[in-house]
């Protein structure tokens, strides 16, 4: 039996196309297998820095540096004694002189170094008593002097008396300035005896470069005769109650 032309043409077709398979399985090889060339770039750029690294520890390794031959042995250098530090000059401080404070009348009337108003006011009678005249005369302003007809006429109104004795004595004191109320008792001598008197006194004291003046001294008798006429008042004091 003879083939026909169509079995003829299908046997060709089939041998082809197994002759291309096995072409294609023996030409190209499995992907599995094949390394993109990207890949392959990028791992010899890898390895060329450290197959650079390793020549050139190789070649430190080859290659030692030469030991040194030894030779006499260095003497130190001495070290430096730092110089001592400058200290610097002092400077000077300009110093401004400060003003001087200028006190007040009411500052002035509680400075320490013023005595109390009424301890001028004894002294001055004891400075009288003890015939230290003055001493006495230097606690009166020039107004009150002026008012005393001056010192030799102030100090003949004390020519017989013996003692002056103040009490009860009273201060008012402002600032700067103090008045004092007191009873004065005088003892004075007379021909006939002692003689005693009482006033009513009144000062005026100022604060004047911290000590105490007196601007003003007044005194009103209240009991007891003068000196010059006690002998009279006490002959005419009997002739009165006997009717002599």
């Amino acid at each position: 039996m003879n083939p026909s032309l169509a079995d003829v043409a299908a046997l060709v077709l089939v041998v082809g196309a197994l002759s291309l398979i096995v072409l294609y399985t023996t030409a190209v090889p499995p992907r599995a297998d094949r390394v993109p060339q990207y890949e392959l770039g990028q791992m010899e750029k890898a390895e060329r820095p450290a197959q650079r690294k390793h020549r050139r520890s190789a070649g430190h390794r080859s290659n030692p540096a030469p030991a040194r031959t030894p030779g006499r042995a260095r003497t130190p250098t001495p070290a430096r004694t730092p110089a001592p530090a400058r200290t610097p000059a002092p400077a000077l401080a300009v110093v401004t002189p400060a003003e001087p404070s200028v006190a007040t009348p009411d500052e002035a009337a509680v400075a320490p170094a013023a005595p109390e108003p009424a301890s001028v006011v004894t002294a001055y009678y004891r400075a009288l008593d003890a015939r230290r005249f003055d001493g006495a005369w230097k606690t009166l302003t020039p107004e009150v002097r002026t008012a005393f007809g001056g010192y030799e006429h102030w100090r003949t109104g004390y020519a017989t008396t013996v003692a002056s004795r103040p009490h009860g004595i009273a201060v008012e004191r402002d600032g700067s300035v103090a008045r004092i109320a007191l009873e004065l008792i005088s003892e004075d001598r007379s021909p006939c005896g002692p003689v005693r008197r009482r006033f009513d006194v009144h000062w005026r004291l100022v604060l004047v470069a911290g000590d105490w003046r007196a601007a003003g001294l007044t005194a009103v008798k209240r009991s007891g005769p003068e000196p010059v006429a006690a002998c009279a008042a006490r002959h005419d004091a009997p002739r009165g109650a006997g009717g002599r």
